[in-house]
Protein backbone atom coordinates (compact mmCIF):
# COMPACT_ATOMS: atom_id res chain seq x y z
CA UNK A 1 0.00 0.00 0.00
CA UNK A 2 2.77 2.41 0.74
CA UNK A 3 4.74 1.87 -2.50
CA UNK A 4 1.59 2.24 -4.32
CA UNK A 5 1.25 5.76 -2.54
CA UNK A 6 4.80 6.34 -3.47
CA UNK A 7 4.06 5.81 -7.02
CA UNK A 8 1.05 7.80 -7.36
CA UNK A 9 2.88 10.77 -5.70
CA UNK A 10 5.51 10.61 -8.30
CA UNK A 11 3.51 10.47 -10.92
CA UNK A 12 1.69 13.58 -10.11
CA UNK A 13 4.82 15.48 -9.27
CA UNK A 14 6.17 13.98 -12.79
CA UNK A 15 3.05 15.53 -14.47
CA UNK A 16 2.62 18.46 -13.09
CA UNK A 17 6.69 19.46 -13.36
CA UNK A 18 5.75 19.02 -17.21
CA UNK A 19 3.24 20.86 -17.07
CA UNK A 20 2.85 24.31 -19.68
CA UNK A 21 3.33 27.22 -18.11
CA UNK A 22 -0.34 29.22 -18.18
CA UNK A 23 1.06 32.33 -19.95
CA UNK A 24 3.98 31.35 -22.80
CA UNK A 25 7.25 32.75 -22.91
CA UNK A 26 8.03 35.16 -25.58
CA UNK A 27 11.25 34.56 -26.54
CA UNK A 28 11.34 35.73 -29.72
CA UNK A 29 13.46 33.68 -31.37
CA UNK A 30 12.25 33.69 -35.15
CA UNK A 31 14.24 34.85 -37.88
CA UNK A 32 13.43 37.58 -39.80
CA UNK A 33 14.23 38.07 -43.46
CA UNK A 34 12.61 41.10 -44.48
CA UNK A 35 12.01 45.01 -42.54
CA UNK A 36 10.30 48.33 -42.41
CA UNK A 37 10.71 51.07 -40.81
CA UNK A 38 7.48 53.91 -39.92
CA UNK A 39 8.68 57.15 -39.06
CA UNK A 40 6.53 58.75 -36.00
CA UNK A 41 6.34 62.36 -37.83
CA UNK A 42 4.28 61.37 -40.42
CA UNK A 43 2.00 58.40 -38.93
CA UNK A 44 1.32 59.33 -35.12
CA UNK A 45 -1.42 60.54 -33.27
CA UNK A 46 -2.34 61.35 -29.53
CA UNK A 47 -5.76 59.44 -28.84
CA UNK A 48 -6.20 60.13 -25.20
CA UNK A 49 -4.85 62.75 -22.38
CA UNK A 50 -5.72 65.88 -21.40
CA UNK A 51 -2.28 67.23 -22.66
CA UNK A 52 -1.31 68.01 -26.28
CA UNK A 53 1.73 66.40 -26.82
CA UNK A 54 3.46 67.92 -29.75
CA UNK A 55 4.35 65.13 -32.56
CA UNK A 56 7.11 66.61 -34.11
CA UNK A 57 8.80 65.79 -37.92
CA UNK A 58 11.17 63.88 -35.32
CA UNK A 59 9.02 61.56 -33.87
CA UNK A 60 7.85 61.97 -30.27
CA UNK A 61 10.10 64.44 -28.44
CA UNK A 62 8.13 65.68 -25.29
CA UNK A 63 6.35 63.19 -23.40
CA UNK A 64 5.59 63.58 -19.50
CA UNK A 65 1.78 62.32 -18.46
CA UNK A 66 0.97 59.11 -18.55
CA UNK A 67 -2.43 59.64 -19.48
CA UNK A 68 -1.22 60.26 -22.84
CA UNK A 69 -1.99 57.89 -25.53
CA UNK A 70 -0.32 57.62 -29.07
CA UNK A 71 -1.65 55.85 -31.80
CA UNK A 72 0.80 54.48 -34.60
CA UNK A 73 -1.21 53.45 -37.99
CA UNK A 74 0.30 51.57 -41.25
CA UNK A 75 -1.75 49.24 -43.64
CA UNK A 76 -0.70 45.85 -43.99
CA UNK A 77 -1.87 42.45 -45.92
CA UNK A 78 -1.65 40.83 -42.30
CA UNK A 79 0.86 38.14 -40.89
CA UNK A 80 0.38 35.31 -38.40
CA UNK A 81 3.69 37.01 -36.58
CA UNK A 82 5.92 40.84 -36.82
CA UNK A 83 8.83 41.55 -34.51
CA UNK A 84 8.37 45.02 -33.78
CA UNK A 85 10.96 47.32 -32.56
CA UNK A 86 11.69 50.83 -31.15
CA UNK A 87 14.62 53.54 -32.12
CA UNK A 88 14.87 56.31 -29.97
CA UNK A 89 17.01 58.78 -28.90
CA UNK A 90 19.35 58.90 -25.45
CA UNK A 91 17.14 57.86 -22.83
CA UNK A 92 17.77 60.18 -19.88
CA UNK A 93 16.17 57.84 -17.50
CA UNK A 94 14.52 54.51 -16.74
CA UNK A 95 11.02 54.08 -17.64
CA UNK A 96 8.44 51.43 -18.08
CA UNK A 97 5.76 51.78 -21.50
CA UNK A 98 3.25 49.39 -22.79
CA UNK A 99 2.69 48.87 -26.40
CA UNK A 100 -0.46 47.56 -27.65
CA UNK A 101 -1.71 45.67 -30.69
CA UNK A 102 -5.66 44.02 -30.98
CA UNK A 103 -5.54 42.59 -28.01
CA UNK A 104 -2.02 41.91 -27.21
CA UNK A 105 0.39 43.87 -25.07
CA UNK A 106 3.51 43.95 -24.05
CA UNK A 107 5.88 46.13 -21.69
CA UNK A 108 9.37 47.10 -21.73
CA UNK A 109 11.64 48.89 -19.65
CA UNK A 110 14.07 51.48 -21.01
CA UNK A 111 17.29 52.11 -18.73
CA UNK A 112 18.94 55.31 -18.83
CA UNK A 113 21.70 56.05 -21.45
CA UNK A 114 19.79 53.33 -23.77
CA UNK A 115 20.07 54.60 -27.54
CA UNK A 116 19.50 53.40 -30.89
CA UNK A 117 17.01 49.56 -31.71
CA UNK A 118 15.39 48.49 -29.04
CA UNK A 119 13.25 45.26 -29.25
CA UNK A 120 9.83 45.71 -28.46
CA UNK A 121 8.26 41.69 -28.86
CA UNK A 122 6.40 39.78 -31.15
CA UNK A 123 2.85 40.59 -32.47
CA UNK A 124 -0.14 39.22 -34.83
CA UNK A 125 -1.16 41.32 -37.40
CA UNK A 126 -4.67 41.71 -39.17
CA UNK A 127 -4.85 42.43 -42.76
CA UNK A 128 -6.29 46.28 -43.15
CA UNK A 129 -5.16 49.41 -40.82
CA UNK A 130 -3.11 48.53 -37.89
CA UNK A 131 -2.77 50.51 -34.75
CA UNK A 132 -0.16 50.46 -32.68
CA UNK A 133 -1.12 52.08 -29.14
CA UNK A 134 1.68 53.35 -26.57
CA UNK A 135 1.30 54.50 -23.57
CA UNK A 136 4.16 55.27 -20.30
CA UNK A 137 3.22 53.63 -17.62
CA UNK A 138 6.65 54.92 -14.97
CA UNK A 139 9.08 57.31 -15.51
CA UNK A 140 12.10 58.46 -13.33
CA UNK A 141 12.94 61.18 -15.68
CA UNK A 142 10.75 64.22 -17.36
CA UNK A 143 10.32 62.46 -20.01
CA UNK A 144 8.98 58.67 -21.17
CA UNK A 145 11.31 58.68 -24.12
CA UNK A 146 11.57 59.97 -26.91
CA UNK A 147 10.97 57.70 -29.94
CA UNK A 148 11.46 58.34 -33.67
CA UNK A 149 10.56 55.36 -35.58
CA UNK A 150 8.78 51.83 -35.58
CA UNK A 151 10.88 48.98 -37.07
CA UNK A 152 8.85 45.91 -38.16
CA UNK A 153 10.21 43.15 -38.78
CA UNK A 154 8.56 40.40 -40.92
CA UNK A 155 8.50 37.21 -43.50
CA UNK A 156 5.37 37.20 -44.85
CA UNK A 157 5.22 39.83 -47.97
CA UNK A 158 3.03 42.98 -45.96
CA UNK A 159 2.78 45.53 -48.56
CA UNK A 160 2.30 47.44 -45.77
CA UNK A 161 0.94 51.84 -46.60
CA UNK A 162 2.14 54.56 -44.75
CA UNK A 163 3.97 58.07 -44.95
CA UNK A 164 6.95 56.52 -45.67
CA UNK A 165 9.30 60.34 -45.82
CA UNK A 166 9.01 63.69 -45.14
CA UNK A 167 9.90 64.70 -48.67
CA UNK A 168 7.62 67.74 -50.49
CA UNK A 169 6.40 68.03 -46.58
CA UNK A 170 4.34 64.95 -46.54
CA UNK A 171 4.12 64.04 -43.33
CA UNK A 172 2.45 67.34 -42.73
CA UNK A 173 0.01 66.27 -45.73
CA UNK A 174 -0.12 62.87 -44.54
CA UNK A 175 -1.03 63.54 -40.87
CA UNK A 176 -3.90 65.22 -42.50
CA UNK A 177 -5.41 62.50 -44.13
CA UNK A 178 -6.00 62.39 -47.91
CA UNK A 179 -8.59 64.69 -49.72
CA UNK A 180 -10.93 63.14 -51.89
CA UNK A 181 -12.65 64.85 -54.74
CA UNK A 182 -15.97 64.30 -56.97
CA UNK A 183 -15.87 66.01 -60.26
CA UNK A 184 -19.36 66.43 -61.87
CA UNK A 185 -19.09 65.71 -65.78
CA UNK A 186 -21.00 68.28 -67.55
CA UNK A 187 -22.31 68.64 -71.36
CA UNK A 188 -19.70 70.69 -73.25
CA UNK A 189 -22.13 72.33 -75.80
CA UNK A 190 -23.24 75.04 -73.54
CA UNK A 191 -22.21 78.05 -71.86
CA UNK A 192 -23.25 77.55 -68.04
CA UNK A 193 -23.24 80.40 -65.36
CA UNK A 194 -25.04 78.55 -62.26
CA UNK A 195 -23.96 75.68 -60.42
CA UNK A 196 -26.39 74.10 -57.47
CA UNK A 197 -25.73 71.38 -55.05
CA UNK A 198 -26.87 69.59 -52.16
CA UNK A 199 -25.26 68.59 -49.14
CA UNK A 200 -25.46 66.58 -45.93
CA UNK A 201 -22.95 65.86 -43.67
CA UNK A 202 -23.76 62.80 -41.27
CA UNK A 203 -24.28 63.04 -37.45
CA UNK A 204 -20.77 62.58 -35.82
CA UNK A 205 -19.10 62.71 -39.14
CA UNK A 206 -17.92 65.86 -38.61
CA UNK A 207 -15.09 66.17 -36.58
CA UNK A 208 -12.75 69.84 -36.07
CA UNK A 209 -10.84 70.08 -39.01
CA UNK A 210 -12.90 69.40 -41.57
CA UNK A 211 -13.81 71.00 -44.76
CA UNK A 212 -16.87 69.77 -46.73
CA UNK A 213 -16.71 71.76 -50.25
CA UNK A 214 -19.73 71.92 -51.99
CA UNK A 215 -19.31 74.15 -55.22
CA UNK A 216 -16.13 74.27 -56.41
CA UNK A 217 -15.09 75.97 -59.54
CA UNK A 218 -11.68 76.11 -61.93
CA UNK A 219 -10.77 79.04 -59.92
CA UNK A 220 -12.21 78.52 -56.04
CA UNK A 221 -14.20 76.96 -53.74
CA UNK A 222 -17.75 77.27 -52.10
CA UNK A 223 -18.61 75.14 -48.55
CA UNK A 224 -18.80 74.36 -44.77
CA UNK A 225 -15.83 74.02 -42.18
CA UNK A 226 -15.53 72.84 -38.73
CA UNK A 227 -12.87 75.47 -37.50
CA UNK A 228 -12.91 74.58 -33.37
CA UNK A 229 -15.11 73.56 -31.09
CA UNK A 230 -16.95 76.89 -30.99
CA UNK A 231 -16.90 77.84 -34.48
CA UNK A 232 -18.12 76.73 -38.04
CA UNK A 233 -17.96 78.56 -40.80
CA UNK A 234 -19.57 78.94 -44.23
CA UNK A 235 -16.40 79.81 -46.81
CA UNK A 236 -16.12 81.19 -50.31
CA UNK A 237 -13.23 81.92 -51.95
CA UNK A 238 -11.50 82.83 -55.23
CA UNK A 239 -7.91 82.38 -56.03
CA UNK A 240 -6.20 85.50 -57.64
CA UNK A 241 -4.90 84.67 -61.19
CA UNK A 242 -1.16 85.76 -59.49
CA UNK A 243 0.48 82.88 -58.33
CA UNK A 244 1.66 82.69 -55.00
CA UNK A 245 1.35 81.24 -51.59
CA UNK A 246 1.73 85.13 -49.73
CA UNK A 247 -1.25 87.27 -50.47
CA UNK A 248 1.45 90.46 -50.37
CA UNK A 249 3.45 89.54 -53.15
CA UNK A 250 0.12 90.30 -55.38
CA UNK A 251 0.39 92.57 -57.53
CA UNK A 252 -2.57 95.46 -57.35
CA UNK A 253 -3.82 94.99 -60.93
CA UNK A 254 -4.22 90.73 -60.07
CA UNK A 255 -6.37 91.37 -56.65
CA UNK A 256 -9.73 90.10 -56.31
CA UNK A 257 -11.85 92.95 -55.55
CA UNK A 258 -14.94 92.19 -53.01
CA UNK A 259 -18.11 94.02 -55.12
CA UNK A 260 -20.57 92.28 -52.31
CA UNK A 261 -21.17 90.36 -49.61
CA UNK A 262 -23.35 89.53 -47.09
CA UNK A 263 -24.66 90.53 -43.51
CA UNK A 264 -22.05 89.75 -41.20
CA UNK A 265 -19.82 88.35 -43.42
CA UNK A 266 -15.76 88.47 -42.99
CA UNK A 267 -13.84 89.36 -46.53
CA UNK A 268 -10.38 89.55 -47.02
CA UNK A 269 -7.23 87.54 -47.96
CA UNK A 270 -5.97 84.40 -48.16
CA UNK A 271 -2.71 81.88 -48.84
CA UNK A 272 -0.39 79.00 -48.21
CA UNK A 273 -2.49 76.53 -50.83
CA UNK A 274 -2.38 79.55 -53.59
CA UNK A 275 -3.41 83.15 -52.76
CA UNK A 276 -7.06 85.33 -53.19
CA UNK A 277 -10.29 86.65 -52.07
CA UNK A 278 -12.00 85.18 -48.98
CA UNK A 279 -14.96 85.55 -47.54
CA UNK A 280 -17.07 83.55 -44.54
CA UNK A 281 -19.93 83.42 -42.56
CA UNK A 282 -19.47 82.23 -38.92
CA UNK A 283 -22.65 80.23 -38.48
CA UNK A 284 -23.31 77.45 -36.25
CA UNK A 285 -24.58 74.62 -38.99
CA UNK A 286 -25.39 71.07 -38.20
CA UNK A 287 -24.78 67.99 -39.14
CA UNK A 288 -27.88 65.87 -40.12
CA UNK A 289 -29.02 68.98 -42.12
CA UNK A 290 -29.29 69.67 -45.56
CA UNK A 291 -27.85 72.72 -46.54
CA UNK A 292 -27.86 73.63 -50.49
CA UNK A 293 -25.12 75.78 -52.34
CA UNK A 294 -25.43 78.19 -55.47
CA UNK A 295 -22.93 80.10 -57.30
CA UNK A 296 -22.54 81.78 -60.46
CA UNK A 297 -19.53 82.57 -62.80
CA UNK A 298 -19.78 84.91 -65.31
CA UNK A 299 -17.76 87.01 -67.64
CA UNK A 300 -18.31 91.24 -67.07
CA UNK A 301 -17.40 92.04 -70.77
CA UNK A 302 -14.15 94.16 -69.44
CA UNK A 303 -11.70 90.74 -69.26
CA UNK A 304 -12.64 90.34 -65.55
CA UNK A 305 -14.70 87.33 -64.31
CA UNK A 306 -17.50 87.70 -61.55
CA UNK A 307 -18.30 85.57 -59.00
CA UNK A 308 -21.22 85.23 -56.41
CA UNK A 309 -21.91 82.58 -53.73
CA UNK A 310 -25.01 81.60 -52.09
CA UNK A 311 -25.92 79.40 -49.36
CA UNK A 312 -29.46 78.12 -48.15
CA UNK A 313 -29.93 77.35 -44.57
CA UNK A 314 -33.34 75.58 -43.76
CA UNK A 315 -32.65 77.08 -40.17
CA UNK A 316 -33.12 80.57 -41.40
CA UNK A 317 -35.80 79.37 -44.83
CA UNK A 318 -34.35 81.73 -47.46
CA UNK A 319 -31.00 82.28 -49.20
CA UNK A 320 -28.30 84.37 -48.08
CA UNK A 321 -25.16 85.84 -49.78
CA UNK A 322 -21.76 85.14 -49.11
CA UNK A 323 -19.59 87.38 -50.96
CA UNK A 324 -19.51 88.43 -54.98
CA UNK A 325 -16.31 88.61 -56.14
CA UNK A 326 -13.81 90.27 -59.30
CA UNK A 327 -11.12 88.28 -60.70
CA UNK A 328 -8.91 90.59 -63.08
CA UNK A 329 -7.66 89.25 -66.27
CA UNK A 330 -10.56 86.41 -66.45
CA UNK A 331 -13.22 85.90 -68.94
CA UNK A 332 -15.01 82.41 -68.26
CA UNK A 333 -17.86 80.79 -67.65
CA UNK A 334 -18.34 78.24 -64.86
CA UNK A 335 -15.80 75.26 -65.23
CA UNK A 336 -14.64 72.27 -63.55
CA UNK A 337 -17.92 71.79 -61.02
CA UNK A 338 -16.68 70.09 -58.58
CA UNK A 339 -16.65 68.37 -54.26
CA UNK A 340 -14.00 67.84 -52.01
CA UNK A 341 -13.58 66.34 -48.12
CA UNK A 342 -10.40 67.23 -46.82
CA UNK A 343 -9.03 67.71 -42.97
CA UNK A 344 -6.91 70.61 -42.30
CA UNK A 345 -6.23 70.29 -38.87
CA UNK A 346 -2.89 67.38 -38.31
CA UNK A 347 -4.38 66.21 -35.07
CA UNK A 348 -7.57 64.92 -36.40
CA UNK A 349 -6.33 62.71 -39.18
CA UNK A 350 -7.10 59.72 -37.55
CA UNK A 351 -10.42 60.41 -36.92
CA UNK A 352 -13.05 59.45 -39.90
CA UNK A 353 -15.42 62.08 -41.97
CA UNK A 354 -18.26 61.60 -44.46
CA UNK A 355 -20.75 63.79 -46.63
CA UNK A 356 -23.21 63.12 -49.20
CA UNK A 357 -23.84 65.09 -51.95
CA UNK A 358 -27.14 65.32 -54.16
CA UNK A 359 -29.40 66.78 -56.71
CA UNK A 360 -26.66 68.58 -58.94
CA UNK A 361 -27.89 71.03 -61.42
CA UNK A 362 -26.10 73.29 -64.18
CA UNK A 363 -27.80 76.32 -65.72
CA UNK A 364 -26.65 77.34 -68.89
CA UNK A 365 -26.60 80.91 -70.26
CA UNK A 366 -30.13 80.87 -71.96
CA UNK A 367 -31.59 79.40 -68.83
CA UNK A 368 -31.49 75.79 -69.68
CA UNK A 369 -31.17 73.04 -66.67
CA UNK A 370 -29.21 70.20 -66.75
CA UNK A 371 -28.99 67.39 -63.64
CA UNK A 372 -25.67 66.25 -63.58
CA UNK A 373 -25.51 62.08 -62.90
CA UNK A 374 -22.22 61.38 -63.20
CA UNK A 375 -19.09 62.05 -61.51
CA UNK A 376 -15.10 61.10 -61.51
CA UNK A 377 -14.11 59.86 -58.02
CA UNK A 378 -9.96 61.37 -57.58
CA UNK A 379 -7.66 62.08 -54.70
CA UNK A 380 -4.75 63.95 -53.53
CA UNK A 381 -0.69 63.55 -54.07
CA UNK A 382 -0.57 61.70 -50.49
CA UNK A 383 -3.54 59.42 -51.69
CA UNK A 384 -1.90 59.16 -54.97
CA UNK A 385 1.00 58.06 -53.72
CA UNK A 386 -0.57 55.07 -51.45
CA UNK A 387 0.49 56.62 -48.35
CA UNK A 388 -3.18 56.87 -47.09
CA UNK A 389 -5.65 54.63 -48.39
CA UNK A 390 -8.47 55.41 -45.88
CA UNK A 391 -10.80 57.13 -48.46
CA UNK A 392 -13.49 56.56 -50.52
CA UNK A 393 -16.41 58.07 -52.73
CA UNK A 394 -19.04 57.26 -55.32
CA UNK A 395 -22.48 56.59 -54.97
CA UNK A 396 -24.60 55.07 -52.16
CA UNK A 397 -28.07 55.34 -51.27
CA UNK A 398 -28.85 57.51 -55.03
CA UNK A 399 -26.36 60.26 -53.73
CA UNK A 400 -22.85 60.77 -54.35
CA UNK A 401 -20.74 60.99 -51.28
CA UNK A 402 -16.97 60.95 -49.97
CA UNK A 403 -15.52 59.74 -46.89
CA UNK A 404 -11.63 59.86 -45.79
CA UNK A 405 -9.69 59.62 -42.39
CA UNK A 406 -10.40 57.48 -39.93
CA UNK A 407 -8.00 54.72 -41.15
CA UNK A 408 -10.78 52.10 -42.79
CA UNK A 409 -11.28 49.38 -45.36
CA UNK A 410 -11.76 48.76 -48.11
CA UNK A 411 -10.98 51.83 -50.38
CA UNK A 412 -12.30 53.42 -53.76
CA UNK A 413 -10.38 52.84 -56.66
CA UNK A 414 -8.92 56.31 -57.72
CA UNK A 415 -10.19 57.86 -60.99
CA UNK A 416 -13.55 55.80 -61.08
CA UNK A 417 -16.35 56.96 -62.49
CA UNK A 418 -19.53 56.72 -60.89
CA UNK A 419 -23.39 57.23 -61.54
CA UNK A 420 -26.35 58.07 -59.47
CA UNK A 421 -30.03 57.95 -60.66
CA UNK A 422 -31.31 61.04 -61.44
CA UNK A 423 -34.13 62.92 -59.26
CA UNK A 424 -35.96 65.47 -62.10
CA UNK A 425 -36.30 67.49 -59.20
CA UNK A 426 -34.93 70.67 -61.19
CA UNK A 427 -34.54 73.86 -58.26
CA UNK A 428 -36.88 76.80 -58.08
CA UNK A 429 -34.66 79.65 -57.78
CA UNK A 430 -36.46 83.75 -57.99
CA UNK A 431 -32.64 85.07 -59.65
CA UNK A 432 -33.87 88.66 -59.55
CA UNK A 433 -34.85 88.40 -55.52
CA UNK A 434 -30.98 86.86 -55.30
CA UNK A 435 -29.70 89.86 -57.42
CA UNK A 436 -31.18 92.39 -54.62
CA UNK A 437 -29.19 90.81 -51.61
CA UNK A 438 -25.71 91.83 -50.33
CA UNK A 439 -23.93 95.28 -49.31
CA UNK A 440 -22.29 96.72 -52.06
CA UNK A 441 -18.85 97.92 -51.53
CA UNK A 442 -17.11 101.13 -53.52
CA UNK A 443 -13.86 100.10 -51.96
CA UNK A 444 -12.10 97.54 -49.82
CA UNK A 445 -13.28 97.13 -46.09
CA UNK A 446 -11.26 99.29 -43.99
CA UNK A 447 -10.79 98.05 -40.11
CA UNK A 448 -9.93 100.78 -38.11
CA UNK A 449 -7.49 98.88 -35.72
CA UNK A 450 -7.05 100.22 -31.90
CA UNK A 451 -4.00 102.10 -31.42
CA UNK A 452 -1.19 100.60 -30.31
CA UNK A 453 1.40 103.12 -29.20
CA UNK A 454 0.72 102.87 -25.64
CA UNK A 455 0.75 99.12 -25.35
CA UNK A 456 3.47 97.08 -23.58
CA UNK A 457 4.51 93.29 -23.23
CA UNK A 458 4.58 92.65 -19.85
CA UNK A 459 4.85 89.15 -19.55
CA UNK A 460 5.73 86.38 -22.29
CA UNK A 461 6.54 82.57 -22.17
CA UNK A 462 10.28 83.03 -24.22
CA UNK A 463 11.75 85.67 -27.30
CA UNK A 464 14.77 85.20 -29.58
CA UNK A 465 16.67 87.76 -28.70
CA UNK A 466 19.94 87.06 -31.13
CA UNK A 467 19.37 84.28 -34.18
CA UNK A 468 17.02 86.80 -35.36
CA UNK A 469 18.84 89.38 -36.11
CA UNK A 470 16.64 92.96 -35.33
CA UNK A 471 13.77 90.80 -34.47
CA UNK A 472 12.13 87.98 -32.72
CA UNK A 473 11.46 90.12 -28.77
CA UNK A 474 8.23 89.48 -27.69
CA UNK A 475 7.96 93.48 -28.30
CA UNK A 476 7.91 93.32 -32.12
CA UNK A 477 4.53 91.43 -32.20
CA UNK A 478 2.36 95.04 -31.51
CA UNK A 479 5.30 97.35 -33.19
CA UNK A 480 3.00 97.77 -36.44
CA UNK A 481 5.53 96.32 -38.74
CA UNK A 482 4.52 92.87 -40.31
CA UNK A 483 8.10 92.09 -41.00
CA UNK A 484 9.25 91.95 -37.55
CA UNK A 485 7.86 89.43 -35.35
CA UNK A 486 8.04 87.40 -32.15
CA UNK A 487 9.47 84.36 -31.81
CA UNK A 488 10.41 82.07 -29.00
CA UNK A 489 13.79 81.31 -28.07
CA UNK A 490 15.66 78.62 -30.00
CA UNK A 491 19.56 80.08 -29.43
CA UNK A 492 20.70 77.92 -26.07
CA UNK A 493 18.05 76.66 -24.58
CA UNK A 494 15.18 76.07 -26.60
CA UNK A 495 11.46 76.91 -25.59
CA UNK A 496 8.80 74.35 -26.10
CA UNK A 497 5.25 74.91 -27.25
CA UNK A 498 2.90 76.35 -25.20
CA UNK A 499 4.16 79.82 -26.34
CA UNK A 500 2.46 83.02 -25.10
CA UNK A 501 2.67 86.60 -24.41
CA UNK A 502 0.90 88.85 -22.31
CA UNK A 503 -0.24 92.70 -23.10
CA UNK A 504 -1.26 95.79 -20.95
CA UNK A 505 -3.25 98.54 -23.09
CA UNK A 506 -3.01 100.64 -20.48
CA UNK A 507 -6.98 101.21 -20.23
CA UNK A 508 -10.50 99.34 -19.97
CA UNK A 509 -11.41 99.01 -23.40
CA UNK A 510 -13.98 97.92 -25.46
CA UNK A 511 -13.25 94.90 -27.98
CA UNK A 512 -14.99 92.89 -30.45
CA UNK A 513 -12.25 91.38 -32.70
CA UNK A 514 -8.96 90.63 -32.90
CA UNK A 515 -6.78 90.89 -35.61
CA UNK A 516 -3.22 89.14 -36.29
CA UNK A 517 -0.81 88.25 -38.73
CA UNK A 518 1.33 85.05 -39.29
CA UNK A 519 5.07 85.29 -39.75
CA UNK A 520 5.63 85.47 -43.90
CA UNK A 521 8.11 82.52 -43.37
CA UNK A 522 8.62 78.94 -40.79
CA UNK A 523 7.46 78.94 -37.45
CA UNK A 524 3.54 79.53 -38.17
CA UNK A 525 1.19 78.92 -34.99
CA UNK A 526 -1.85 76.43 -35.48
CA UNK A 527 -3.99 76.24 -31.99
CA UNK A 528 -4.29 79.29 -30.12
CA UNK A 529 -6.52 80.39 -27.13
CA UNK A 530 -7.27 84.33 -26.44
CA UNK A 531 -7.66 84.95 -22.76
CA UNK A 532 -8.57 89.10 -21.28
CA UNK A 533 -8.80 90.28 -18.04
CA UNK A 534 -9.26 93.87 -16.34
CA UNK A 535 -7.44 93.38 -13.38
CA UNK A 536 -3.96 90.87 -14.61
CA UNK A 537 -5.52 88.56 -12.10
CA UNK A 538 -8.49 87.25 -13.11
CA UNK A 539 -8.63 85.70 -16.92
CA UNK A 540 -11.80 84.51 -19.46
CA UNK A 541 -11.07 82.54 -21.75
CA UNK A 542 -12.98 84.62 -24.87
CA UNK A 543 -11.65 82.81 -28.56
CA UNK A 544 -9.64 79.26 -29.38
CA UNK A 545 -9.62 77.72 -32.65
CA UNK A 546 -7.06 77.43 -35.70
CA UNK A 547 -5.00 80.09 -37.34
CA UNK A 548 -4.54 79.63 -41.01
CA UNK A 549 -1.20 79.02 -42.69
CA UNK A 550 -0.61 82.10 -43.86
CA UNK A 551 0.88 85.98 -43.66
CA UNK A 552 -1.90 86.92 -44.69
CA UNK A 553 -4.68 89.34 -42.29
CA UNK A 554 -6.84 87.30 -39.72
CA UNK A 555 -9.69 88.77 -38.36
CA UNK A 556 -11.22 86.75 -35.18
CA UNK A 557 -14.58 88.08 -34.11
CA UNK A 558 -15.68 87.42 -30.78
CA UNK A 559 -19.32 86.26 -30.20
CA UNK A 560 -20.14 88.94 -27.86
CA UNK A 561 -18.30 92.33 -27.27
CA UNK A 562 -15.95 92.56 -23.97
CA UNK A 563 -14.12 95.35 -21.80
CA UNK A 564 -11.01 94.59 -21.50
CA UNK A 565 -7.43 95.57 -20.17
CA UNK A 566 -5.20 92.90 -20.16
CA UNK A 567 -4.98 90.06 -23.65
CA UNK A 568 -3.08 87.03 -23.00
CA UNK A 569 -2.01 85.09 -26.64
CA UNK A 570 -1.44 81.54 -26.11
CA UNK A 571 0.32 79.13 -29.00
CA UNK A 572 -0.78 75.52 -28.40
CA UNK A 573 1.26 73.99 -31.30
CA UNK A 574 2.64 74.87 -34.94
CA UNK A 575 1.77 74.20 -39.10
CA UNK A 576 5.18 72.34 -39.73
CA UNK A 577 4.98 70.52 -36.24
CA UNK A 578 7.82 72.00 -34.54
CA UNK A 579 8.53 73.49 -31.51
CA UNK A 580 8.90 77.18 -32.39
CA UNK A 581 6.51 79.99 -32.61
CA UNK A 582 6.43 82.87 -34.30
CA UNK A 583 3.55 85.66 -35.17
CA UNK A 584 4.80 89.07 -36.87
CA UNK A 585 1.72 90.96 -35.63
CA UNK A 586 -1.60 91.47 -33.11
CA UNK A 587 -3.73 93.96 -32.40
CA UNK A 588 -7.22 94.25 -31.87
CA UNK A 589 -10.91 96.78 -32.95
Amino acid sequence: MKQMLKLLILGLLSFIGCAEPETPIDNDQTSYADAFTIPLGGNTYQLAGEENTEITQDGIKSWSSPATVFGVFFKSSGAPKVKLNIDIEAQEDDSEIEFKINETSKKITLQKGITGIVQVGEFKLEAGYTKIEIQGISKGGSNFSKIKTIKIEHNNELSPSYVKDNQDNNFYWGRRGPSVHLGYQVPDDSDYKWFYNEMTIPEGQDPIGSYFMANGFAEGYFGIQVNSTNERRVLFSVWSPFVTDNPNDIPDDEKIVVLKKGENVYTGEFGNEGSGGQSYLVYNWKAGTTYRFLNAVEPDGNGNTIYTGYFFAPEIGEWQIIAQFKRPKTDTWYKRPHSFLENFNTRTGHIGRHVFYDNQWVRSTNGTWTELTTARFTGDAIANAGFRMDYAGGSRDGKFYLQNCGFFTPHTELNSMHHRSPNNMTPVIDFEHLETLGIALTAPEQIQEMDKSDWEIIAFSSEETSGEGATGRAKDVIDGDVNTYWHSQWTGTSASYPHYFVIDTKANTEITSFILFQRNGMRKIKDYKIYTSVDNQNWSLVSSGILLNNASQQNIKLSNKIEARYIKFEGLNSHDSDQFAALAEFGAF
